[in-house]
């Protein structure tokens, strides 16, 4: 999941404004006359040979999941807290720090030099990664449940809280926190779930939860004091991960086995486009992360083997299977950076695979539609003018004009 603040088409007008920050010397006019005057400059390159291989691994009992930035991995390790790698060699992933999370750290969001740690009984972590070598504890929020994910925006939080006593398992859900001071996160406002909250995705003011046996809940945070309620999609089996690119919504189906496509247009009403069934190859389907028009879903099954599957959503109405990689267990969180896959397996290791090929690598293609054009400056532009973290496209912790630079000359090169 984890994963993953998509840059949203928003209005275009933005960049009119006065309050929008803009590169040195130059005008509003002049940005506008750029990019209109390079147009489409090409089309992406389209996943064409799809053979995932295992580059390295890191050990671990009992995995969770895992934030990449640059060449640095935050990997959840449950009882083993927060394990820091250096990734910059895949075939040999170092730990260069470690915390010590008081419970069992399930899942991290990593916002500039600030970690997030979804960990359990203990609440959301809060850890000042700026040298990773030494992570240093800044706050901490304890929920009445069992804190399982964790997504944030700008200075919010969204977090799943459950309580696994069927009982009373409606009693948590979703809580929003203001973490703009780190060290003293505020409860904003929450909303109950009818089941065990499992995973939050949040696209702009929609917040999208992975809710067991409820099915995936989608909710308006526009007024985080008081989250809405807005529709909900309830399959046959538990939805357990949920990513959205753009207004599709991706989930997978426990014990059902499947990956189902949603249209999520209309929050109030999701239309099912389609499923793939057995999607996972064994019993059940785990998680999920959506790359462009590609879907890396894991599986399992009840005898300690499971997989990472690998499935082109070009057409969500057809989706098809490109590869598939078994592991010796089941597939717990997926993370997928770049042309790198990051996949969790249960009782055994963090497994690094080599996914080259199997999906657009075209990072300034933003709308995924096969071309690098107008539509996907206006995209960069419009989270960058409001300083989004998606829009520090040189992953320095800042956003700012070396960002636009960065972006602009990778624009301009455009995909082959």
């Amino acid at each position: 999941m984890r994963t993953r603040h998509n840059l949203l088409l928003k209005c275009a007008t933005r960049i009119e404004s006065t309050e929008a920050p803009r590169p040195a010397g130059m005008s509003t006019r002049a940005i506008l006359g750029m990019i209109l005057a390079a147009g489409a400059l090409g089309t992406a390159a389209i996943a064409q040979d799809c053979s995932p291989t295992v580059l390295g691994s890191f050990s671990s009992d009992d995995p969770g999941g895992v934030a990449v930035v640059g060449t640095t991995a935050y990997f959840a390790a449950n009882y083993d807290g927060l394990r820091i790698l250096d990734v910059s060699d895949p075939t040999s992933p170092t730990q260069i720090g470690i915390y010590d999370t008081p419970d069992n750290a399930w899942n991290v969001e990593v916002v500039g030099n600030i970690a997030y740690v979804a960990d359990v009984n203990s609440g959301l972590q809060i850890l000042d990664v700026s040298d990773p070598t030494a992570p240093v504890w800044l706050g901490s929020y304890d929920t009445p449940g069992y804190v399982t994910d964790v997504t944030v925006v700008g200075t919010t939080a969204y977090i799943t809280d459950l309580e696994w006593d069927w009982q009373t398992a409606g009693d948590y859900g979703l809580m929003i926190l203001d973490v703009s001071d780190p060290t003293s996160p505020v409860l904003l406002g929450e909303a109950a779930t009818p089941s065990y909250s499992q995973a939050v995705v949040v696209e702009g003011t929609i917040a999208y939860v992975a809710d067991d046996f409820a099915g995936l809940l989608i909710f308006d945070v526009s007024n985080p004091a008081s989250p809405t309620l807005l529709g909900s999609y309830d399959p046959p089996s538990q939805v357990w991960s949920v990513d959205i690119v753009g207004t599709t919504a991706y989930i997978t189906t426990g014990y059902n086995n499947s990956l189902e496509i949603l249209d999520v247009s209309n929050p109030a009403s999701p239309v099912l486009l389609g499923t793939l069934s057995n999607a996972g190859g064994e019993d059940f389907s785990t998680s999920i992360d959506v790359v462009g028009t590609t879907a890396y879903v894991g599986y399992g099954g009840d005898w300690y083997e499971g997989g990472l599957r690998v499935v082109d959503v070009t057409d969500p109405a057809s989706p098809v299977v490109l590869a598939t990689q078994t592991f010796a267990d089941f597939s717990a969180y997926i993370t997928v950076a770049e042309n790198t896959a990051y996949v969790s397996v249960f009782l055994e290791s963090l497994q690094i695979l080599d996914v080259t090929g199997c999906h657009d690598d075209c990072a300034v293609d933003l709308n995924g539609d096969g071309a690098v054009n107008t539509q996907d400056f206006l995209l960069f532009l419009s989270a960058w003018a409001a300083e989004e973290q998606v829009a520090d496209w040189n992953s320095d912790g800042q956003v700012n004009t070396q960002d636009f630079l960065a972006y602009l000359n990778d624009w301009v090169a455009g995909c082959s």
